[in-house]
């Protein structure tokens, strides 16, 4: 499966400093009039300021020196507050201790990993305002709806193959990995079904064996 969402690069660079709404806000406002999420970078630095016109507010967040950045957007640029954009990091040059993104509402939401990660890590675009990394057989998930992150790990799972800046995801019929039927991501396994809706968030399991009534259940 090829991932066919276009991956538009927000990325704006200024001699002013990140962090401080009452220098930055007037230069947000004025280059990025139209935008409800404006990002910042600052000057020779992994130092990023996120700034939310509807909000008037700024979120930052300051990747390690030694890391080499890109951020990534997705979503459209409205004035509509719920709108599905979000803001996605393509890290690589050393060890990775948080994954970040910001959310619709243009606030930093980072999920602290268990276990560090090295190497390119390189996030897909899905729609409805979903992100998600597999590394090492575990799916990362972020919603910039609900601005929360949340992982599930899925054994024999391969990562995304990139080839010329595309990315081949794994297949629903090898690997019954889907992210076009629903607004998120949808994992088929033996044992049940496990998902990751834009609108909850959060991973949740259903048994092929119906053991709680129907309900699903937060994926184990």
């Amino acid at each position: 499966m090829v991932i066919r969402h276009s991956i538009t690069l927000l990325l704006i660079a200024t001699t002013t400093q990140c962090g401080f709404a009452d220098e930055n806000e007037s230069f947000a406002v004025r280059v990025i009039d139209e935008a409800t999420v404006g990002l910042v970078r600052g000057d020779d630095s992994n130092a990023f300021a996120a700034y939310s016109k509807p909000r008037k507010r700024w979120s930052n967040y300051s990747f390690s020196n030694y890391l080499t950045v890109k951020p990534l957007t997705l979503g459209e640029f409205t004035e509509d507050s719920k709108n599905n954009l979000v803001v996605a990091f393509e890290i690589a040059g050393g060890t990775v201790t948080e994954l970040v993104a910001v959310d619709c509402k243009g606030q930093f939401c980072v999920h602290e990993l268990k276990t560090a990660l090295s190497g390119e890590l390189k996030p897909v675009l899905n729609g409805g305002g979903v992100i998600y990394y597999i590394v090492n057989e575990v799916v990362y998930a972020f919603s910039g709806k609900t601005g929360t992150w949340d992982s599930y790990a899925v054994p024999g799972l391969p990562d995304v193959k990139w080839v010329d800046g595309a990315g081949h995801v794994p297949s629903i019929r090898e690997h019954g990995f889907d992210t076009e039927t629903k607004s998120g991501i949808v994992i088929t396994r033996e044992n049940g079904t496990a998902s990751f809706l834009s609108e909850k968030g959060l991973w949740q399991f259903v048994p092929n064996k119906i053991e709680t009534a129907g309900q699903p259940t937060v994926a184990p």
